[in-house]
């Protein structure tokens, strides 16, 4: 058994000397590329290696992709409906607008109607007067006629007295005071947003109004007197933004003014000149021009810098 062994051991050492002697007698290039090859396996598995990393950071960061398109995707169809949401709200505050300017007619016909309700009461009263005066039923001193009234039983002498016989050139039209003046002005209070086509221009702060034939609540100045007057209206828009306006005349259209700004604030002036009868309405609206005024986007600069005036000439 022992011999066995030996005779092992001594093949080992006989091969392990034989390897030693051919490594010594190996070619230096032979050597340089086995140990290439060696680098190059131990390049190739830590390649590998991070490929693999890689390519688990690369599913990560693919998961996460889906999720933000996920999370995208939600935001854009939350996106749409906020949208949806407000159009109807616009549409909605454009029916109500619509509405309250419909309002404000009715409120404007509703006064018109009662000063001719008022003017109807006062010449039915100046009738009945008239005919009274030519029945010789009543003698009113409010409207004195002429004719001669005696101090004394005898016919007329130097107590006689005489009132004069009114004129009744005025009927059909309304009964003022000649010297009274026709003038108003008035300004904008505070900004106005989000207005609409044809809607009215308020300009709430009175400065003068003579005659008080403007209507601060409705913005309308109604004709007191039939004559010639004048007309002149100031908007102010806001920055990089423009607006157009009309003045109007019982709906028609008889003026335009036009204000933009670029980086500061402007002003757009205009005036006119037009004859009045008694009863017509005149006001500042917002002038339908798609170009110039979108719907719900239409704004005013207020602070007093926009102003509505006139005067009878």
């Amino acid at each position: 058994m022992a011999s066995k062994w030996s005779s092992v051991i001594i093949l080992l050492l006989v091969q392990l000397a034989a390897t030693r002697a051919a490594i010594e007698n190996e070619d230096p290039i032979e050597r340089r590329l086995r140990k290439m090859e060696r680098d190059f396996s131990v390049s190739i598995q830590s390649l590998k290696s991070e490929l693999k990393d890689t390519q688990n950071k690369l599913k990560t960061v693919q998961a996460e992709l889906d999720s933000t398109k996920s999370t995208v995707s939600a935001l854009n169809a939350e996106l749409v409906a906020t949208q949806t949401e407000l159009m109807e709200t616009r549409t909605g505050l454009q029916d109500t607008r619509t509405e309250l300017f419909a309002v404000k007619m009715e409120l404007v016909k509703s006064h018109s109607l009662v000063d001719e309700s008022e003017r109807e009461k006062d010449m039915s009263k100046l009738d009945k007067l008239q005919k009274r005066y030519h029945d010789g039923k009543e003698e009113d001193a409010s409207f004195p006629y002429e004719r001669n009234v005696s101090m004394a039983s005898e016919p007329q002498k130097a107590g006689t007295r005489m009132i004069k016989r009114p004129n009744w050139s005025t009927r059909g039209r309304r009964v003022s005071d000649q010297h009274s003046h026709k003038a108003f002005s008035a300004q904008s209070t505070h900004q106005e947003n989000a207005l609409i086509t044809h809607q009215t221009i308020l300009f709430p702060r009175v400065i003068l109004n003579e005659g008080s034939a403007y209507d601060n609540l409705t913005g309308v100045f109604t004709c007191p007197e039939s004559g010639v007057y004048h007309f002149s209206v100031t908007i102010m828009s806001l920055r990089d933004d423009e607006v157009e306006t009309e003045l109007v005349v019982n709906g028609n259209q008889v003026m335009l003014n036009y204000a933009a700004g670029s980086l500061k604030h402007n002003q757009g002036t205009n005036s006119v000149v037009v004859r009045l009868d008694i009863g017509d309405k005149v006001w500042v609206r917002v002038n339908q021009n798609p170009v110039i005024n979108t719907d719900g986007a239409i704004s005013i600069y207020g602070q007093s810098w926009s102003t509505f005036t006139g005067f009878m000439i």
